[in-house]
């Protein structure tokens, strides 16, 4: 793991017989690196082995490796083909996401897994040869689909900029392909075989959506996408400033109001019980948002990286409770997020006991921040801080997130008022690792 890391100076990898495999991150953002000559001894690629390496033009993986990782070659910019040997059966998430000068693929006889969003970025990629003998893949007319045609793995950028209106092929069950790039579509055409789409994927320009008559998973109303019995949201794209809901609905779906742009006033029917990540991520121009007594599940990003407007709470809803723009359990125990975008030093309230998983994701600018000697508990809550520099933690805390410090790539130090050990999983995903940890025995 990290094993070169970062390392400006690497030029040429030539790996001798004998390495068998690429640990998390090994090259990770060697931004001069070139060549790499991968040995036929090889046998799998991890996670993010050569992320964000610009300077890589080709790659070649040999036979031996079965499997290569997530976001393995991923912001790869200056990347143009991959030629995968006979033998290599297994691509990853997200593995070539941001090549953008990517042009060229050659799919083997072997590949028989291309996860969701592979080629998410790659606007260059336009030739995928698939060997004739391959029993998994197809790719026809600028479109790469398994041999049943269930679900899109890749859309070529041409296919994407022809048109004002996209229309997803007929006997695709599963739609996860990103088109939120593409803001000159305006209007979606659903098939009659459609079961899923991942609205995160969707571009915000959409005005219009036409769903099958026959479609018995999904259906349109005042301007939103439902799910057919109308009890979860899937997309608002209305561009008006307020919209009607359905009387049935139940759940507010990941990224559903991403499409109004317009909209300032969204007020929750009593039926709404859950609301989802980003769920109202992009909506800036948001004033109010009403949220009614039976909302039992809130997702600690459905206003990610949007502090604008006010929410409301009834004061009814026994599960949370809202004051100052940070959302609590009822009780005020837990602190589940910060709605605002924090800038500077932010004091947590006294008597929290929890602080919750993504309570603090992203908030970039917060530079430090003040613990209560109440707290026993803290989530996965301080990924992405990247404004933070240090933080004590109290002596009654008992448990800290594996990944609580998870990208805070300028944290230095952990400072912690108990004895050394006392609390498990150190570093918690701490890039500088246990070394910036300062234990008070």
């Amino acid at each position: 793991m990290n094993a070169f890391r970062g390392n400006k100076d690497l030029e040429t990898v030539i790996m001798e017989d004998g390495v068998e495999s690429i640990g998390v991150s090994a090259f990770q953002g060697c931004a001069n690196l070139k060549n790499v000559t991968m040995s036929q001894s090889l046998k799998d690629i991890k996670d993010q082995a050569f992320y964000a390496d610009p300077n890589l033009k080709q790659i070649t993986v040999p036979s031996g490796v079965k499997t290569v990782g997530a976001y393995c070659f991923s912001g790869d910019t200056g990347l143009t083909k991959v030629i995968f040997e006979n033998g290599v059966e297994e691509l990853q998430n997200r593995v070539f996401e941001g090549c953008t000068e990517l042009s060229q693929i050659e799919i083997p006889e072997s590949i028989k897994s291309i996860k969701n969003a592979v080629f998410t970025g790659c606007i260059n990629l336009e030739t995928i040869n698939i060997d004739s003998k391959n029993q998994y893949y197809v790719y026809e007319s600028g479109i790469l689909l398994p041999k049943d045609k269930s679900e899109i793995i890749f859309i070529s950028d041409k296919v994407l900029k022809q048109s004002s209106t996209f229309e997803i092929p007929s006997g695709i069950k599963y739609f996860s392909t990103s088109i939120n790039n593409y803001q000159n579509i305006t209007k979606l055409i659903i098939p009659q075989s459609l079961s899923y789409i991942n609205m995160e994927g969707i571009p915000s320009s959409i005005s219009s959506i036409e769903v099958d008559s026959n479609n018995t998973n999904m259906t349109v109303e005042n301007n939103c996408l439902y799910s057919y019995d109308k009890k979860e949201l899937l997309l608002c794209f209305t561009k008006e400033k307020t919209v009607t809901l359905s009387e049935n609905l139940e759940k507010v779906g990941g990224f559903s109001f991403k499409s109004a742009s317009n909209i300032e006033e969204v007020i929750l029917p009593e039926s709404v019980k859950s609301i989802e990540s980003q769920a109202f991520q992009e909506n800036k121009n948001l004033k109010t948002l009403k949220i009614g007594k039976n909302v039992s599940y809130i997702d600690p990003i459905f206003k990610y990286m949007n502090g604008n407007g006010e929410v409301i709470i009834d004061e009814e809803n026994p599960y949370y409770t809202i004051e100052n723009n940070i959302l609590y359990n009822k009780e005020k125990t837990e602190l589940i997020t910060v709605i605002e975008r924090i800038q500077g030093d932010f004091i947590v309230p006294e008597n929290i006991q929890k602080i919750g998983d993504r309570a603090f994701h992203n908030q970039q600018n917060m530079t430090s921040i003040q613990l209560p000697t109440s707290l026993k508990e803290i989530g996965d809550s301080f990924n992405f801080c990247y404004g933070l520099i240090e933080i004590d933690i109290p002596t009654n805390v008992e448990k800290i997130g594996g990944l609580c410090f998870a990208n805070a790539t300028n944290l230095e130090k952990i400072k912690i008022n108990k004895p050394a050990n006392s609390i498990e999983g150190s570093p918690w995903g701490a890039i500088r690792g246990t070394r910036i940890i300062e234990w008070q025995n």
